[in-house]
């Protein structure tokens, strides 16, 4: 049994505004930012991609951070500063992926329909470790409401609420969201199967998933039930 979906893709593409910003770097963007740009990015209301020079090959947003893994907390908080300040009242979701994703926008918005832009809430593949409510996998990707960036930015950035000292950026912005009143919420389907896919597809194809992994998921790891699982929104490509 799959979920029955009551609204056209042009429906929802116009019902649930989605803006995506992609976290890449000036070594990928000839290859996997490009690939992203020609392929699922042009299913965005909106797609920039976050990078440290200027490009003419996709949509760039140019942060002054220097690149590396310990600076990726920096660079998405500008990058979460820049929406703000740039749609927060364009657009009512607000996708944060990597360039090695691929993302079903179609999906994701028949998920993100059933909820409010106005609720301070956010999607993503959760974890439990480290943030009391979980934190979900920067590399699955997570999408906010709208009120979630606008809490984000006003209570967290710009208030005492949150620090930035651990560079894992997808830890240190989650324990923002929990502070300023944002919640997780529960992304599976009606089967109990995962949505944001955080690993390959075939990991989850299969169910041979790693052993780190089982500690920390908060849901059963499982293989997906129907290899034709119609809900998939995001896996790494």
């Amino acid at each position: 049994m799959t979920e029955a979906y009551p609204d056209s893709a042009t429906e929802l593409y116009s019902k649930v505004r989605l803006y995506c910003w992609v976290m890449t770097h000036p070594g990928n963007i000839e290859t996997k930012a490009v690939a992203v740009w020609k392929t699922w990015g042009r299913r965005c209301n909106k797609i920039d991609f976050v990078t440290t020079k200027p490009t003419n090959l996709v949509p760039a947003v140019v942060v002054s951070v220097p690149e590396g893994y310990s600076h990726l907390t920096k660079k998405s908080v500008q990058a979460f500063n820049y929406t703000y300040h740039h749609y927060l009242n364009e657009y009512d979701w607000f996708l944060k992926v990597d360039d090695d994703t691929f993302v079903i926008a179609e999906n994701m918005r028949y998920l993100l329909s059933k909820y409010s832009p106005s609720d301070p809430i956010y999607h993503g593949y959760l974890f439990k470790t480290l943030v009391k409510q979980g934190w979900y996998s920067g590399g699955g990707g997570y999408v906010l409401s709208r009120e979630a960036l606008r809490r984000l930015v006003e209570d967290g950035f710009r208030g005492s609420r949150c620090n930035f000292d651990n560079p894992a950026e997808d830890v240190s912005i989650a324990k923002c969201l929990e502070n300023v009143g944002v919640k997780t919420a529960d992304s599976r389907d009606q089967l109990g199967q995962e949505r944001f896919h955080p690993l390959s597809l075939w990991t989850h194809l299969s169910g041979e998933y790693p052993n780190w992994m089982y500690p920390i998921a908060v849901h059963e790891l499982r293989k997906v039930v129907n290899c034709h699982q119609t809900t998939f929104i995001r896996f790494f490509s």
